[in-house]
């Protein structure tokens, strides 16, 4: 697998784990 092929995973990772943190917080508020 290409280095940055790998770096650009990890970002999408961090991402989802932000968009689901989000989420869960705007679920808690309403």
């Amino acid at each position: 697998m290409e280095p940055w092929l790998l770096f650009l995973q990890a970002i999408l990772l961090k991402v989802c784990i932000c968009f689901r943190c989000k989420d869960h917080s705007t679920s808690s508020m309403d």
